[in-house]
């Protein structure tokens, strides 16, 4: 009886395990038209989905507001590298699978362009969905991994690297880092999204062909079902009963 109350009780209280968030579709989007960048025939499938849109521009700021169809997506964080190579991180939980316009609407009309870019995760957290986002600029050709405070193994990290592409300088992913979008508006500015995975507490990490400026912004997307006790721990059992 004492070993039958020992297995429920660790099948109960042991950590649950969770899914991974998965990229489930990528959308390069395009430049500015007037005030406004558009990516077309945006569609999140899967469950527990997470729309996240990656938008920039060379010197005018980031948007006012993005919009997929008619529901508003929030900013998550921004930031650039001393007034140029401006970049944000937008999202939508609980993206819908329905194919709509992305809208980036900027206050003026960006003179030095600017653009969006996209991509759709299922398997996330809901609730507790990011962890904390981490900034690093520079000017120089290494685009380093930047430390992700509580990353835990079932975690996706993700980034975005503004940089400056004049003369036709192109950006790389280093070895555990997958390059997801890619646009160049005008040919002398780029904006780039990436994904890591987690385990390590590193983030996706770049090489640029030759040395610019560039902004990097990393952040943990959390999976679903992580976390610590609070129910039945079926990977155990299913340990126990093969």
């Amino acid at each position: 009886m004492r070993r039958l109350f020992l297995f429920l009780a660790l099948l109960w209280s042991a950590p649950s395990w969770a899914a991974a968030p998965t990229v489930t579709s990528t959308y390069n989007g395009s430049g500015t038209s007037g005030a406004t960048s558009t990516i077309s025939n945006v569609a999140c499938s899967g469950s527990n989905t997470l729309l996240v849109v990656f938008a920039g521009s060379l010197s005018e700021n980031v948007p006012t507001g993005i919009t997929k169809g008619s529901s508003s997506l929030t900013k998550l964080t921004e930031g650039d590298f001393g007034g140029v190579d401006f970049g944000s991180i937008w999202y939508l939980k609980a993206a819908s699978n329905s194919s709509e316009t992305v809208t980036a609407t900027w206050g003026t009309s960006p003179a030095s362009g600017a653009a969006a870019s996209a991509f759709c995760l299922s398997d996330v957290d809901q609730t507790t969905t990011f962890g904390t986002p981490a900034l690093g600029t520079d000017s120089r050709t290494n685009v380093d991994a930047l430390p992700v405070s509580g990353s835990a193994a079932d975690d996706l990290i993700i980034a975005l690297v503004s940089f400056q592409s004049g003369g036709g300088k192109t950006i790389s992913a280093d070895v555990g880092t997958t390059k997801q979008t890619d646009i160049n508006p005008l040919g002398g500015w780029t904006i780039v999204s990436g994904t890591h995975a987690s385990g390590t507490s590193q983030s996706p990490a770049w090489t640029m062909s030759a040395s610019d400026s560039w902004l990097h912004i990393v952040v943990n997307v959390l999976g679903t079902g992580g976390g610590g006790g609070g129910g039945p721990n079926t990977q155990f059992f299913k340990r126990r009963i093969q």
